[in-house]
């Protein structure tokens, strides 16, 4: 019940903003009409990648964002893990360079997983990239948002992505590759 009153909330804000930002509600109403994904409880895997992030920088004073790959092969899983100083994770080529090692040597990309971190006490032109119309936006909706999708189909295509998981370190939206095409995308 806490994802979905999240998500409606982070609809409602931004349905309320001007377009482009109005566009990331689109996400928010696919998963809470059953149209991608599923939302439930954080799974021990995320929640230690989560943790590996928040004893970097402590998520309520310091949100920042994460981006881990798993991959599944040769009776292994291999785990590379990016995390920033910053809200707004960049998909760093050091590691995505390696993870497309890994699938040319034939593991699965199972999965990439990344989190969506609360936000509270926000100032315009902060670390957070608040703008006015933004301050009110506290964040942690576990849909994804129309960058995540915009990169998660490139992965698909490039790496061969099966899935994604968005966190707010409490909660997790798990997607499919399937899901990426019914997911709204940037446009841009």
């Amino acid at each position: 019940m806490e994802a979905r009153a999240l998500l409606e909330r982070s609809r409602e804000q931004f349905a309320g903003l001007a377009l482009p930002l109005r566009r990331e509600a689109e996400n928010n109403t696919r998963v809470l009409e059953g149209g991608a994904g599923a939302v439930g409880p954080i799974s021990c895997l995320e929640w230690s990648l989560f943790q590996r992030q928040a004893r970097r920088f402590p998520m309520l004073q310091h949100p920042t964002e994460f981006s881990a790959y798993v991959l599944r092969g040769q009776g292994r899983l291999h785990i590379y893990f990016s995390g920033a100083d910053r809200a707004g994770a960049k998909l760093r080529s050091e590691v995505t360079d390696r993870v497309a090692a890994e699938v040319a040597r034939g593991f699965v990309l199972v999965a990439h997983a990344h989190n969506h971190n609360f936000m509270f006490d926000r100032v315009p032109g902060d670390r957070l990239w608040t703008t006015p119309e933004t301050v009110n936006v506290v964040g942690g909706g576990v849909a994804p948002s129309l960058t995540d999708v915009q990169a998660y189909r490139g992965m698909h295509e490039a790496l061969g992505l099966q899935g994604a998981w968005v966190t707010n370190g409490l909660e997790t939206g798990r997607y499919t590759a399937g899901d990426f095409t019914r997911l709204s995308a940037w446009e841009g």
